[in-house]
């Protein structure tokens, strides 16, 4: 489309029908985009925290020396590794759903990011580890574990409760469940009885083998450790 005249002016007309093309490509765009994100699936994370730091530890060990890259330390720390008490990875912080993509269509952010863990110490240990968890944009859960123990039972009941309690409240369409845990199995069975679906995330050390393959898919997070 010729949109000046040969004598040098604005041909008017041209200008008029290329700006009207703009528009309608434009709105046609938006009209795509919105209908894509009324398809897109609302879900919600929530992480067995708990279980997730065990693994990496065990994994840690594994690795040895590469082990480092999620070692912490006083003149270093990492805000994404607490020995013990959380894990979570660099990469899903920047881009979270880059956790389900391209497993299933869904909105580009989560309605919310649970995350369940205990820690020993007082009650000042778990304030800090809540708010190193808040700041990675998680709602902290995160419970007093007794000297001498590696888990607490509150986390299961309470992540069970928020997963089942958010499920019939429909706040959700798709649950993601971070936890290599079978003990989940009956919860994630539930939650697919309410017709949502469910994705089940998980580091490859000490993973149930019936929890591999409880949900509608699942998502291997040993590549972004």
């Amino acid at each position: 489309m010729n949109l000046i005249n040969n004598d040098g002016t604005l041909n008017q007309a041209a200008a008029f029908t290329f700006m009207a093309d703009k528009i309608d490509e434009g709105l046609k765009e938006q009209q795509k985009a919105e209908q894509l994100s009324a398809a897109a699936l609302r879900w919600m994370l929530f992480v067995d925290g708990e279980n997730l730091a065990r693994r990496a530890k065990e994994s840690e060990k594994a690795w040895g020396e590469e082990g480092q890259r999620l070692l912490t330390s006083r003149e270093n720390p990492n805000p994404y590794y607490w020995p013990g008490v959380f894990v979570w990875f660099r990469e899903l912080w920047e881009r979270e759903d880059k956790l389900i993509w391209p497993k299933a269509v869904v909105q580009r952010r989560a309605i919310r990011w649970s995350y369940y863990t205990s820690c020993q110490g007082a009650d000042d240990v778990r304030e800090q580890a809540a708010a190193a968890l808040w700041k990675l944009g998680f709602e902290p859960h995160v419970w007093k574990r007794e000297s001498g123990t590696e888990r607490s039972m509150c986390v299961d009941i309470d992540m069970t409760g928020d997963i089942l309690c958010h499920g019939f409240r429909n706040h959700y369409d798709l649950a993601i469940i971070v936890t290599g845990d079978g003990d989940f199995l009956p919860v994630i069975e539930e939650v697919k009885r309410m017709g949502k679906q469910v994705g089940v995330a998980a580091l490859s050390s000490g993973l149930s083998p019936r929890i591999h393959m409880a949900g509608d898919f699942f998502i291997d997070l040993d590549p972004f450790l």
